[in-house]
């Protein structure tokens, strides 16, 4: 008698099991469902509301529960550009987290992309591409007072995004303050990594890594680059390193002649940057390498960084005919006084006048002769002008 009532109880209880399983699997296939319908159109609100720019997409295909495919993906500039694209690509891959999408805050653990175009441009001192309204909210303000925020930022649906990876990619950068119609800089094969990105910016280290090729004229090799490090997005302190190799001087004349008036005909430059931001301090050290310069004229008086041209850059040379020097800067970022010009021609005036003075006295160290001294120090002097 009390193994009946024992097997009814058993088989009671199991029988509430199946029911709570089966609603439970009925109520998941239903939520699977909704989720599938509603995710695609949260994606798309999400997106617009993270970048603050208007977002176009063909369509959206989610994989349950996390994988999501965008075709034809595409985000347009606001004034003064408004509708020209920033980032446009045929597909992408992302995973997110749904649920994320229904808290008010856009979560994506992984991102890649292949074949994209990605348009940045300077103008009138900012930088503008696909993430410049989303970041908006971490500038460092300068004024006594923080000012009312705007309706589009109180809105924007926050973004954190863990891993993005970029293939097989192209970006123009248009610089319209270098010159006017904008000066090009086109970057082919650009491949990139960027790990931590938080908008608005909060707190943690955005680690990056990126290489490409600069092109630089229809006759002239592309240049490489490569760079890596990290910065806090809201503070701006900031360390990378960058290394370009093959750089035609004559295609960047628009840059080179913030410095120099001087006009190059010919010549290439290898360059290693090592740049730091710390509490809006900016310090960097630049190791140059110049070869083949060839003049069409120099600065007024035949000089270069207030020496005579011709003297110095034959005395500087290697037997190699290559041209080393290292320069130093640096400057406080809050300062709206400082002119980063005139910063780097100080510094490239100082550094050459040191390569010479440690070249004259090697070359000093090997005289044994009174002429012979008389005439290295006169030449000395006449590098100085």
């Amino acid at each position: 008698m009390r193994s009946n009532r024992a097997g009814d109880t058993f088989w009671g209880a199991m029988k509430k099991i199946i029911a709570v399983a089966f609603v439970i699997i009925v109520l998941s296939a239903v939520g699977i469902s909704v989720l599938s319908r509603q995710a695609p159109g949260l994606l798309v609100r999400a997106i617009e509301r993270s970048l603050q720019k208007k977002v176009s997409i063909g369509a959206v295909h989610y994989r349950f529960p996390s994988l999501f495919e965008i075709e034809n993906f595409a985000v347009a500039e606001d004034e003064p550009f408004a509708g020209e694209p920033s980032f446009q690509v045929g597909l992408i891959r992302l995973a997110v987290s749904p649920f994320s999408l229904y808290q008010g805050r856009l979560v994506i653990d992984r991102l890649e992309v292949k074949h994209a175009k990605i348009a940045i441009r300077r103008y009138r001192g900012k930088l503008l591409h696909v993430l410049s309204n989303a970041a908006a909210g971490g500038e460092v303000s300068q004024a006594p007072s923080k000012p009312a925020e705007p309706k589009a930022a109180r809105s924007r649906m926050p973004l954190s995004l863990k891993y993005f990876r970029l293939e097989a990619s192209e970006a123009r950068f248009v610089d319209y303050d270098i010159q006017e119609g904008g000066f090009v800089l086109a970057l082919e094969n650009l491949e990139a990594q960027v790990k931590h990105i938080e908008l608005p910016p909060a707190g943690g280290k955005t680690t990056f890594q990126i290489s490409a090729k600069l092109t630089q004229g229809r006759d002239q090799r592309p240049a490489l680059f490569n760079g890596e490090g990290w910065t806090h997005l809201s503070s701006r302190d900031t360390q990378m390193n960058i290394a370009i190799t093959g750089v035609f001087l004559p295609y960047f004349r628009p840059y080179y002649s913030q410095v120099t008036p001087a006009l190059l005909d010919q010549g290439y430059m290898d360059a290693r940057l090592a740049l730091g931001i710390e509490s809006r301090q900016l310090k960097g050290a630049v190791d140059f390498e110049l070869t083949g310069l060839l003049f069409q004229a120099y600065e007024m008086g035949n000089q270069l960084f207030n020496m005579r041209a011709d003297e110095v850059l034959s005395f500087m040379k290697d037997s190699s005919g290559r041209l080393k020097f290292q320069i130093t800067f640096g400057w406080n970022l809050n300062d709206r006084s400082v002119n980063a010009r005139d910063i780097l021609r100080q510094s490239i005036e100082s550094a050459l006048k040191q390569t010479v003075i440690r070249s004259v006295g090697n070359l000093l160290s090997g005289i044994d002769s009174k002429d012979g001294l008389q005439n290295a120090l006169e030449k000395a002097k006449q590098l100085f002008g």
